[in-house]
Order: C-alpha cells, then structure tokens, then sequence
C-alpha cells in the first residue's frame, strides 16, 4: 500500500503597517474661510467659562466624534452648538455663561 503524504495550503497576506490618521475637520469660519479646526479652541472656551480640565476634555471628546460624521466643512455655529449640548447636561450655569460668548477662543 502506497501512503499518500498530504499538503495543506496556507495563505499568508502581509499588509503594510501603518497607523491611522486622526481625522482632521475642516470648519467655516463666519468669514467664509475654511480651515482645520483646533479643539484646543474649545478647551480654552471652556475654561473661561470656569469647567474644569476633566470635564473640558470629555466634552471635546463628544463633540469631535459627533463632528467626524458630519460632512464637512462644518460651521462655527455648529459647533457651539454641539458644545453648548453637551455641556447642558453637566453644568446649566456654565451653559448660560458659554451661550453669551461670541466667538470660541476668544
């Protein structure tokens, strides 16, 4: 009797190695101009407004995943929106004093 040796196939795929990118959202300012919008804007809006660092940073975490799904450019005014919302559900005095501001970072 003749013994018959099996094979097994296998499949190896290499793919190249590399990290993603942060997305980046472009934003319209009130004068038309597009750019890369800069969260530490938000941050710095925030603690004007007397949030602490912690919270400030949750916050820009929700409102950066909320704006990575919308198409861009997004405006200014959403923006304040989005965080103006997830600030209502944490602090309603900061809220008030955030909705005066005009401008984020200013």
């Amino acid at each position: 009797m003749i013994q018959s040796e099996e094979k097994k196939a296998s499949l190896v795929v290499a793919l190249p190695n590399s990290t993603p990118k942060p997305q980046t959202i472009s934003v319209e300012q009130t004068t038309g101009e597009i750019e890369d919008f800069k969260f530490q804007r938000i941050v710095r809006s925030l603690k004007r407004v007397e949030v602490n660092d912690e919270l400030a940073n949750k916050i820009v975490t929700k409102v950066q995943s909320k704006l990575s799904k919308m198409d861009p450019p997004v405006s200014t005014r959403l923006i304040k929106a989005a965080v103006i919302e997830e600030l209502e559900k944490i602090d309603l005095e900061a809220t008030k004093r955030l909705r005066k501001r005009k401008i984020f970072g200013a």
